[in-house]
């Protein structure tokens, strides 16, 4: 579906290299103002790709949430996405305190979450049960979204979703070890059997700027009169 364009109009400096990056710097802003439109499940969706602040919300309202409690909303989505086991207090505390001996601190934070959850329009019933630690209902969650398409081969999919790192303020081993799972999955999928253009708009991610082995491969696969060629060529040249 063509929900807009990008139009560039000038004289014979509106065809330079620097042009076409500047188009698709354009479409990925407005990308990412897209993706944090209330996801059309009607779930509660929780926002956590390529941003520092994350939300919780829906088509009713939204809300940002603080780090903390997106580093524990997203430890249970993805749990609840693979295991659906949940986690003991110790073991979620290990994961967003990096330590032993912080279930006391755990407890209390998720006291607020739930405070927070239970008085929000925006959480729209997304509760957190103990013992384990689990989410009552499902939530659409970005990053979940990402891993679900890049297993059905859906990349360019995925590449719609994946607005960058997960939570990058982030220094929760739980959280490390999601974001390094999924960039990589989306980074080995690309690499494997990507596009030319599905490698081009990866490689306009922060985190792909100085990926040489995706240049070269979106090189390699890419039309030699695509006009991408010219600009990947300036990128990989400055």
């Amino acid at each position: 579906m063509l929900l807009g364009v990008v139009d560039l109009t000038g004289d014979e400096k509106a065809v330079a290299t620097h042009s076409l990056p500047l188009i698709q710097a354009a479409i990925s802003a407005a990308e990412a103002e897209l993706k944090v439109l209330p996801a059309v499940s009607g779930l509660p969706q929780l926002i956590t790709l390529g941003t520092f602040r994350p939300q919780l919300g829906g088509a009713v309202a939204r809300e940002c949430l603080s780090l903390r409690h997106a580093e524990i909303l997203t430890l249970l989505s993805w749990d609840m996405a693979s295991t659906g086991r949940g986690y003991g207090a110790q073991e979620l505390a290990e994961l967003v305190y990096g330590e032993s001996g912080h279930q006391v601190a755990m407890r209390a934070e998720m006291v607020r979450l739930r405070k927070q959850l239970r008085s929000s329009p925006a959480a729209a019933g997304v509760d957190v049960a103990s013992k384990p630690y689990r989410l009552t209902s499902a939530i659409d969650h970005d990053a979940v979204a990402v891993l679900t398409a890049l297993t059905a081969g859906d990349r360019m999919a995925a590449l719609d979703l994946y607005g960058g790192s997960l939570l990058p303020a982030s220094e929760a081993p739980g959280i490390l070890s999601i974001r390094h799972h999924l960039a990589a999955a989306l980074r080995e999928s690309l690499l494997a059997d990507g596009s030319a253009e599905e490698l081009f708009r990866y490689l306009q991610l922060p985190e792909a700027i100085e990926d040489e082995e995706a240049a070269y491969t979106a090189l390699r696969v890419m039309p030699t009169e695509s006009p991408l060629r010219a600009a990947l060529v300036a990128r990989m040249q400055a």
